[in-house]
């Protein structure tokens, strides 16, 4: 796993303590605002993983870049989610004079929903975070 070395807001730009993944940023929700965090890598690490090529072929989904995620692999849990086909649209390409458009296919997700492959890393780093459920804030 390459170390995360610190949460960026997404909505105000500024760093959080890596170990604050599962509440998200303070500020935003205090004003009323949920908002994502995008994990921020040790960038040593995350250039050794991309040269070497290190995604698993071995694992499914979104478990097959393991090694960038802020999770230990043994509690992934796969439904099937990620292994989403891209899609030649044609005519719609056709239309925007465009050869070669392709659109991602997020129906075939189990749940039919784009945010599920978060989701699967949620639900797996929850128990690393000392969580009892992923339904409330308060542990």
């Amino acid at each position: 796993m390459t170390r995360v070395i610190a949460l960026k807001c997404l909505r105000r730009g500024h760093d959080l303590p890596p170990d604050d993944v599962v509440t998200g940023c303070p500020r935003c929700r205090d004003d009323g605002h949920a908002v994502n965090l995008s994990p921020v890598y040790d960038p040593s690490g995350r250039r050794m993983v991309l040269s070497a090529g290190r995604f698993d072929p071995d694992e499914r989904g979104v478990w097959r870049y393991h090694a960038l995620l802020p999770v230990d692999l043994a509690h992934a849990v796969w439904l099937g989610e990620g292994e989403t086909p891209l899609v030649h649209a044609t005519a719609l390409g056709a239309r925007l004079g465009l050869d070669a458009l392709y659109l991602k296919n997020e129906a075939r997700n189990p749940t039919g929903y784009y945010k599920v492959r978060m989701e699967a890393v949620l639900v797996a780093r929850a128990p690393q975070e000392g969580a009892r459920d992923i339904n409330s804030a308060n542990n």
